[in-house]
């Protein structure tokens, strides 16, 4: 999918960290992430897109590239990915195999926060 049909969905008049979910991903995996950037007072905006098989890292990679923020998110049935604009598409931040535990994933959401407030991570 075009970066542009993301564009369409996201609102990217205001600064925030992109999450890009492909249709088959779980809605709890999403509801743990949300919770870890919330917990930081990080705005996110969230779009699904069909499964098309780009991969986890490249939908992190363009929600990254698409954010004022420059961090994305992507997540799929088997994977979730922080992805940071400034590094290359195949080397993403954070990578955690799906089904997670609810903490892990809640913690990788934290740390996406922690990203864009130059913040120590937290462990996994």
């Amino acid at each position: 999918m075009a970066a542009e049909g993301l564009k369409e969905r996201i609102n990217e008049a205001r600064p925030a960290i992109h999450i890009v979910a492909e249709d088959g991903a779980d809605r709890g995996t999403l509801a743990y992430m949300l919770e870890g950037i919330e917990e930081e007072g990080i705005p996110a905006d969230m779009a699904f897109e069909p499964a098309a098989g780009p991969g986890a890292a490249a939908i992190a990679f363009r929600a990254a590239s698409e954010s004022r923020l420059g961090v994305g998110i992507g997540i799929t049935a088997r994977e979730a990915v922080i992805h940071f604009d400034k590094l290359s598409v195949g080397n993403p931040l954070f990578r955690e195999s799906l089904p997670g535990k609810a903490d892990d994933i809640r913690v990788m959401g934290s740390n996406a926060a922690r990203l864009v407030k130059r913040m120590p991570f937290k462990g996994l």
